[in-house]
């Protein structure tokens, strides 16, 4: 049976990864109606995203060679009232103490629980929450702030995409643990997750409640 319609899923990543390390990404719109096409049959190629700015909308239209203006479909607003924001300016080297502060008294108060409570396993009602870092290594990286929440009793885990410094195995002992720790998250036995953006694509977890970006994140799309 012929293809009778391409969907492009989180579609800003072509314009996002595509120009900077997956520059194939920048083929997609060609290549899936290439590969299926049916005769004098093309089907029609449908690109979603939540997240798209004007340039990178602007961007995709070019790349996935969408050229009708009524193709766009936008919401009236992206306001999303059940998400809270909140920017915290600090200086670097309080940056570890305010981060400290913010889990472990201003979190649980938001939710009107105690740090033991909001912190501790109960299965899919579980708070957990993600910790996003920069870089696996560093004073601001993954590593860093995985052994302070260690030190104040918080059930963490690690996960980053290339093998930290201080982890002693090979690459593949080392994409082993992280599955793992993928596996565990999932399963609740930790509550927080310290990782970088190589944890932040696809995330399929009811339960999460918080984000804590420790760096500031280069654009919208890479929030």
């Amino acid at each position: 049976f012929p293809v009778n319609m391409v969907v492009i899923d989180e579609a800003h990543c072509v314009s996002e990864w595509g120009h900077d390390f997956r520059t194939a990404y920048l083929r997609i719109g060609q290549t899936s109606r290439d590969c299926t096409k049916s005769g004098s049959w093309t089907p029609p190629l449908i690109a979603l995203t939540g997240t798209a700015s004007r340039a990178v909308l602007r961007d995709l239209q070019r790349e996935l060679q969408i050229t009708d203006f009524e193709a766009i479909v936008t919401p009236a607003t992206f306001d999303r009232h059940e998400l809270q924001f909140e920017v915290l300016l600090e200086k670097s080297e309080h940056k570890k103490r305010v981060l400290e502060g913010y889990l472990l008294n201003r979190l649980p108060a938001a939710f009107g629980l105690p740090r033991e409570v909001f912190f501790g396993r109960d299965g899919r009602f579980t708070h957990c929450g993600l910790v996003f870092c920069l870089y696996a290594n560093g004073p601001f990286g993954v590593e860093d702030i995985y052994r302070t929440l260690a030190e104040l009793g918080v059930k963490a885990g690690s996960y980053s995409g290339r093998k930290p410094g201080s982890f002693h195995g090979s690459d593949r002992d080392w994409n082993e643990t992280k599955q793992a720790t993928e596996v565990r998250f999932k399963r609740d036995e930790y509550s927080v997750l310290v990782a970088t953006k190589a944890f932040g694509m696809g995330i399929d977890k009811p339960n999460i409640r918080f984000t804590v970006h420790y760096g500031l994140p280069a654009s919208i799309e890479a929030f």
